[in-house]
């Protein structure tokens, strides 16, 4: 499900439903590990390409998180590729 070396793993998401993608969204959540936040944003830009009927408070109510926050997580998951990910180092 990821890939990656020394930067932030990358998430192929492309084949989950929409169920899946809340059962990955929870699982990021509760994991608390280094990368959730690229997780999250990779999530979050999988399912409004993919479902763009579902609306992302219904995403982030599912997830347990605020929508804010998952916008933010989005934003940033869009801004950078891959290759210049790295994770949390706290």
């Amino acid at each position: 499900m990821t890939t990656g070396t020394a930067t932030a793993p990358v998430h192929d998401l492309a084949g989950l439903n929409f169920n899946e993608l809340v059962d990955f969204g929870r699982m990021a959540v509760r994991g608390d590990r280094a990368g959730v936040e690229w997780a999250l944003g990779d999530a979050v830009r999988e399912l409004e390409a993919r479902f763009p009927e579902r609306l992302l408070e219904d995403y982030a109510e599912d997830v347990g998180l605020e929508v804010r926050t998952l916008q933010e997580y989005r934003r940033v998951a869009a801004a950078y590729p891959a290759e210049a990910r790295r994770p949390r180092t706290s």
